[in-house]
């Protein structure tokens, strides 16, 4: 691999994928950076980053996302994301789950 590439690896196999190097580390920064990723890894990442439970609702969980969000503040109040991704942000006993408009 070169500069500028990655590897994803799901079940079926490994894919090469090209990451923009400008957003590799920019969690260390506060922010997260997707490029066609799907909503539940997203959430994934989210819930890990933000240390609270995000869930996907079926009707978006192939969703992909292209976006690079700002976490600050999102812990205590992740409903800024709905805008962002086009959901839905419903609190339950469990955590977050975003779903379709």
């Amino acid at each position: 691999m070169t500069a500028g590439q990655g590897v994803v690896a799901a079940r079926g196999g490994v894919t090469r994928i090209t990451i923009d190097a400008t957003a590799v580390g920019s969690w260390r920064e506060g922010r997260l950076a997707f490029e066609n990723t799907p909503m539940t890894e997203v959430a994934d990442d989210l819930s890990r980053t933000l240390g609270i439970t995000i869930a996907v609702a079926p009707d978006v969980a192939d969703r992909r996302v292209r976006a690079t969000i700002a976490t600050a503040g999102l812990a205590r109040d992740p409903t800024p994301l709905a805008a962002l991704l086009d959901v839905t942000m419903r609190r339950s006993a469990q955590g977050w789950t975003m779903s379709a408009r």
